[in-house]
């Protein structure tokens, strides 16, 4: 198992604020609301509400191991290994703990090996130099996300996007805290009787946003109207003309069948008032690292977040 020491260092991607903006700025600094992260993911039992979510894959289900065929490999995999490799795929990275816990399987342990013996899995050591901590994280590599996609269901496919490889290796610390906070919502989801259809994260919205902002230009529209169409085509918040993005977006179906979007974000020490007002107006649920020190993401001081709020 290999070891990293990344710069955590992660520049927010919103526009500086403007003097213009500032009174605005400020009313929403006040409104922020930021939960904090908790220090683990809870456990799934068996009688967990939120263990209602479900993959679309035509790979096993059962207790046995069942021969899979992709790009002429042959792996061995059960239901519990195939839920695992599907769930980690959602994310670039995550937390081997907060995998384990998230899973609530007494065989995380053996499938985890399984996975990574069979080249589906790569699990590294990450440093956190500015904090001193040090964590294992997992990544599923591209044979791992080959074997994803080869695999979905056509009939069901909601079309989540899987991740494999390393990448953003200066932002591993932050992105592996994204499945806890997930988890967080999920959780809130599943007792109000919702399902969580589609994990989608960052990449994959400014790729979509930036292709509907490419059309509409080449459309004849102007730099303004373009970035309208295409924020509105994607949901997406507009400050002045630029996006706002968040870490992550939900796709909710509600008891009823009602669809819709949760848009979450992680906050990090990088944070200043500008990027949380903005956060703030596009309507993101804010979650940041836990007091405790624990492995909350790239934590923030909760003085400086203190003094953004006044």
């Amino acid at each position: 198992m290999g070891r990293w020491d990344p710069d955590d260092a992660r520049a927010p991607e919103s526009a500086p604020e403007r003097s213009s903006d500032r009174s605005d700025s400020a009313r929403h600094a006040r409104d922020v609301r930021i939960t904090e992260l908790p220090d683990r993911v809870a456990s799934r039992t068996r009688d967990d509400p939120s263990d209602g979510r479900h993959h679309h894959l035509t790979l096993p289900r059962g207790q046995e191991r069942e021969l899979v065929r992709d790009q002429g490999r042959e792996f061995q995999l059960r239901g519990s290994e195939v839920d695992l490799l599907e769930r980690a795929g959602q994310f670039r990275v995550t937390f081997t703990d907060d995998l384990k816990h998230d899973s609530g399987n007494p065989q995380f342990d053996a499938d985890l090996r399984s996975l990574k013996g069979q080249g589906l899995i790569a699990e590294r050591t990450v440093t956190h130099l500015r904090e001193g901590r040090s964590a294992d994280v997992v990544s599923v590599t591209p044979a791992g996300r080959c074997v994803l996609d080869a695999h979905r269901d056509p009939d069901h496919d909601h079309g989540q996007v899987y991740y494999g490889g390393w990448v953003k290796p200066n932002e591993v610390w932050h992105d592996a805290s994204l499945l806890r906070m997930v988890r967080e919502v999920e959780t809130e989801l599943a007792d109000q009787g919702a399902v969580v259809q589609r994990i989608v994260l960052d990449d994959e919205l400014k790729a979509e946003a930036f292709r509907a902002l490419h059309e509409a230009r080449s459309a004849g529209q102007s730099d303004h109207e373009a970035h309208r169409t295409a924020a509105d085509a994607c949901d997406l918040h507009l400050d002045g003309d630029q996006f706002v993005f968040p870490d992550v977006r939900l796709e909710v179906e509600d008891r009823d069948g009602t669809e819709r979007t949760v848009d979450l974000e992680l906050v990090t020490k990088e944070y200043h008032r500008g990027h949380l007002s903005g956060k703030a107006a596009a309507g993101f649920r804010m979650f940041g690292g836990s007091k405790g020190g624990g492995r909350g993401g790239t934590p923030q001081d909760p003085h400086h977040i203190g003094r953004l709020l006044r």
